[in-house]
């Protein structure tokens, strides 16, 4: 993911994220590599953190996804340039 679209979801994210524990950037970095790779000892070794924490942190991210209203995607049945 590109660094500007990285912060643009950063930012996003922010006004819901947990309070406790980790950064707001931290968080989301540890969740997109989690999906993308699935290797929970290569993200503990970069990130430094407990296996816990990446069991965690991928639904934190997800619940905060999706309750982002900024972030809803919006799909018409109806409109043919979505089918």
């Amino acid at each position: 993911m590109p660094e500007p679209a990285f912060t643009i979801l950063v930012d996003k994210l922010r006004p819901r994220r947990p309070s406790r524990g980790l950064s707001d950037e931290l968080r989301p970095a540890m969740a997109l590599r989690y999906v993308g790779s699935g290797s929970y000892p290569d993200i503990c070794a970069a990130f430094g953190v407990a296996t816990a924490t990446i069991y965690n942190c991928p639904w934190e991210v997800v619940d905060t996804v999706n309750a982002s209203a900024s972030l809803d995607f919006i799909f018409i049945p109806g409109d043919p340039v979505w089918r």
